[in-house]
């Protein structure tokens, strides 16, 4: 669900940013006055706003989702070893690929 949501946002921000270049080549050719352009312009800067909330609620439920299966570790390629010697070799190979 979150997914659908962030990829909807994008495609809103993507429409806003075309709906103000339009707008912007209407004003440079004196086809459009500075209220209209402005009004697209903020319509782009919340369109971008909510894109940035909505893939921050999307990372936010990939982190609970692995906080709930207990893969976090997994995911993040990390490994845990008791032994110091061993420790620095899988950091040295982490660092290596």
């Amino acid at each position: 669900m979150k997914l659908k949501q962030m990829n909807k946002a994008r495609q809103a921000r993507e429409l806003a940013e075309k709906k103000y270049e339009v707008e912007s080549d209407k004003y440079k050719a004196g086809r459009s006055t500075n209220f209209q352009l402005v009004a697209y312009q903020t319509d782009l800067v919340n369109a971008q706003q909510s894109e940035v909330s909505n893939l921050i609620d999307y990372l936010n439920s990939l982190t609970t989702l692995d906080s709930s299966l207990g893969t976090t570790l997994r995911t993040w390629n990390i490994e845990i070893s008791n032994d110091k010697d061993e420790a620095k070799t899988a950091v040295k190979t982490k660092q290596q690929e």
